[in-house]
């Protein structure tokens, strides 16, 4: 029972990433096992009876759905895409660290398991100093808008994307979920790079995301190995700017800074279609234009039903 149960968490961990068209290592499938954490020989024994039954394949040291060996392809050129993109990552670097007020940045979506196409631009989650977070904003659109480096309107590719905010004392994004169904969303999580910040503000957030071990069990175990070299490093710059607005009536900046955003959303909100995703408070920016989460959980059941496997099998919904 507990080897059959195994087989399906594995054809449902192949099945999500295929969505991507992303084939997995043996070590890659053993950290992003679903609902499940084995020993690397358990799980070549049973990867090993699963290939001789036709139930995945191999080559390269991927593991993959049947008939899908062209995604190795796949894999390998959006690999090169994505070294690209993480050059111009390390180029900014100098200004994402010293952009004021902002205690922690990720890099989030495809990018962060280096699995970018061309078109695609650098998706950021930006964590902020508690009652700065509208203020961060601003100054950080405002840098990045002038060095013209921002996703904006069809100017998309290579840019920053700076549609994600939280505040510091809002790090736990349970009550985003949309239920035990949110595949996506959990491996999202799971796969958030930092590239900017501190490492005591880091360890919080993963202490407090901790509950997705009940979905991807290895995630604390395995997340430090997906910090940037060079996160932890202080930029006295960054500091000393934060302290001249602070002595300068911060707390009457961030109002102001709140007011002017505000203003602008009501405009903006008016062209979003229903697809949309965005919420406004003082602990959370959110502002996606499309939330995909529910066409990725459709195309991924479809997987499961190419496979033979109910969508409401016990190993995915627990």
């Amino acid at each position: 029972m507990k080897k059959e149960l195994l087989r399906k968490k594995i054809l449902v961990t192949l099945a999500y990433f295929d969505i991507f068209e992303f084939p997995l290592t043996l070590m890659e499938l053993r950290r992003y096992l679903w609902k499940d954490n084995v020993s690397l020989r358990e799980l070549l024994e049973i990867l090993d009876e699963m290939i001789r039954d036709q139930k995945l394949e191999t080559k390269n040291g991927f593991y993959f759905l049947p008939k899908r060996l062209s995604i190795i392809e796949i894999r390998a050129k959006r690999y090169e895409i994505s070294q690209k993109k993480w050059r111009r990552v390390k180029k900014y670097l100098f200004i994402l660290r010293r952009l004021p007020f902002i205690k922690l940045i990720f890099v989030c979506n495809k990018l962060s398991y280096n699995n970018a196409d061309t078109a695609s631009d650098i998706d950021l989650l930006i964590i902020t100093r508690k009652n700065r977070i509208w203020l961060a904003r601003l100054l950080a659109v405002l840098v990045l808008g002038f060095l013209r480096i921002r996703r904006h309107g069809k100017k998309i590719r290579d840019r920053f994307c700076l549609s994600f905010y939280l505040a510091e004392n809002s790090l736990d994004l349970s009550p985003l979920s949309q239920g035990e169904e949110d595949i996506h969303f959990f491996y999202w999580l799971y796969q958030l790079r930092p590239i900017v910040g501190g490492l005591g503000v880091y360890a919080r957030f993963i202490e407090a995301n901790s509950w997705l071990e009940k979905y991807l069990p290895t995630y604390k175990k395995f997340s430090r190995d997906f910090v940037f070299k060079k996160i932890g490093e202080v930029s006295r710059t960054k500091e000393l700017i934060e302290s001249i607005i602070d002595f300068c009536f911060g707390d009457q900046l961030e109002k102001i800074s709140r007011f002017l955003q505000l203003l602008r959303m009501k405009r903006t909100s008016k062209k979003l279609g229903p697809g949309a995703s965005v919420i406004v408070s003082d602990k959370i920016l959110k502002f996606h234009p499309l939330d995909r989460r529910k066409f990725y959980r459709e195309e991924f059941e479809k997987n499961l039903e190419k496979l033979g496997l109910d969508k409401d099998l016990d190993c995915y919904k627990m």
